[in-house]
């Protein structure tokens, strides 16, 4: 995963030229997510939708070439697509993520106009919570988010304190060192004016 891949020649789709097939149909495997939320499509949303199926559409679509820790949410839908081209296990793309995940499912969609009309697998999981450290601020326990964005003033804050904490780390080791380093001294100097004492004969 660690070579660049070049998703230049990669065009968004234009929903626009997207014709559903009217033979749409789901074939399902043994664990078959049984209905699909079904959401209405203002005429003011339907410019910035990608339709995946009948029922699933989204109004943003995110590219990615690497696992993402925490990927965008929202009440109307956001899909990643992953360009999973050298990874050895396609399935790391759910390994990173920082949330608990759970229910869901899968189904086949055999023709899914996104990905332009071919069979795909969909597979779909639910937010359960945020992953986290039994000594973390409650303040970010309580949060309600759709995105996790690092700029803002919240995360400067955080980055602030640990830069902080960070420094003062390094303080009291200079300051460690400097009073190990004067104790190491005053001990090589103590044994120099014993051996002074000892060649004059004052021991």
């Amino acid at each position: 995963m660690s070579e660049k891949i070049d998703l230049s020649d990669i065009e968004e789709l234009d929903i626009n030229y997207i014709e559903l097939d009217p033979e749409y149909q789901v074939e399902s495997d043994s664990n078959t997510i049984e209905s699909d939320k079904d959401t209405d499509i203002s005429d003011e949303e339907e410019d910035s939708i990608a339709i995946f199926s009948r029922k699933t559409h989204v109004q943003e679509v995110h590219y990615a070439t690497v696992p993402i820790e925490y990927p965008k949410t929202s009440e109307y839908g956001v899909a990643t697509v992953y360009n999973i081209t050298g990874w050895k296990n396609p399935r790391d793309c759910w390994k990173n993520i920082q949330y608990s995940l759970g229910g869901g499912g899968q189904s086949s969609i055999k023709n899914c106009p996104f990905f332009g009309n071919i069979s795909v697998k969909k597979e779909e999981r639910n937010c359960m919570g945020i992953k986290r450290c039994e000594f973390i601020d409650p303040e970010i326990i309580n949060m309600s988010h759709n995105e996790v964005d690092f700029d803002s003033e919240f995360w400067q804050e955080i980055k602030e304190r640990k830069k902080a904490l960070k420094e003062r780390e390094l303080q009291i080791c200079v300051q460690e060192a400097a009073a190990r380093k004067a104790l190491a001294e005053a001990e090589a100097m103590e044994l120099i004016n014993l051996e002074k004492k000892k060649s004059l004969g004052l021991l």
